[in-house]
């Protein structure tokens, strides 16, 4: 009985191992970033992927691919036309979306993404000051823009002053009671040419209806996240000096008060 049992159920594994889609990885196309753009004047999204190249001794080259479409789900499908091989989502790392689309609402194309069984929970969100294409057409040097762009927002949540967000965290605090939503916002500096972090974008469900500025992240860290490392510069009301405070160490306690109207009240420590 056990001996047909085992037989059975490697049978079983045989086919269910058959049925699933295989894919070599020199015959496709992985998107590891895309950015997504409202087209002005029309009721349509401009979505822009990019593509690493990667050569045997070569620095990474970044391939961006550009097209349109009126519905978001769309959008990689039609990129299929202009790729030699197929384009894939599973090797996405981060996706921008421009300013004016986040103002409009993120909810088609973040529902989309989370649909998509080969996409991580942890992709980042980031949202771009002016088009996102324009980020992703940057020079990031050896690094290549998916690499360049999660380090930058990595490195800011774990040593600065971004809370921790991402694909999983976004949908957690959109479906969750007395929660929404916040991304970074990031920009190109036009003296230096360099992208870099310009705030927090806070989001009324999926649709961005504020912003937080650089001076003021560490607050709002500390109060929507725990803080492990960081700096403070605190200018003295007597002398005038300023003094900077390092490593700066926090946690939080949260009580709900009432729920009809929600208030919650939220002691840090330190």
């Amino acid at each position: 009985m056990n001996c047909r049992f085992v037989f059975v159920s490697l049978l079983m594994m045989t086919f269910l191992t058959g049925c699933i889609e295989k894919e070599i990885i020199d015959d496709v196309n992985l998107i590891t970033a895309m950015g997504i753009d409202l087209v002005e004047g029309e009721d349509k999204i401009k979505g822009s992927a990019n593509i690493d190249t990667y050569i045997k001794d070569q620095p990474v080259t970044d391939h961006v691919i550009v097209e349109e479409s009126e519905l978001a789900r769309d959008v990689v499908s039609n990129m299929q036309k202009q790729s030699p091989d197929p384009l894939v989502l599973g090797k996405l790392q981060i996706v921008l979306f421009g300013e004016s689309l986040a103002k409009q609402g993120l909810t088609e194309m973040v529902d989309t993404l989370q649909r998509d069984a080969s996409i991580g929970e942890r992709l980042l969100f980031v949202i771009t000051r002016g088009e996102a294409n324009a980020i992703l057409e940057s020079d990031f040097s050896t690094l290549g823009a998916a690499k360049y762009l999660t380090n930058l927002v990595l490195h800011n949540k774990l040593n600065r002053d971004l809370p921790r967000t991402n694909l999983h965290l976004f949908l957690y605090q959109h479906y969750s009671k007395g929660q929404d939503p916040f991304l970074p916002i990031i920009k190109k500096n036009e003296g230096s040419g360099s992208v870099e972090i310009d705030g927090i974008a806070l989001l009324d469900g999926k649709k961005m209806v504020g912003e937080i500025s650089n001076e003021k992240l560490l607050f709002f860290k500390v109060l929507a996240d725990q803080y492990t490392k960081g700096t403070y510069t605190v200018k003295m009301p007597d002398t005038g000096e300023s003094v900077g405070v390092k490593s700066i160490a926090s946690s939080r306690e949260l009580k709900v008060i009432s729920t009809n109207p929600i208030k919650v009240e939220i002691k840090v420590h330190r």
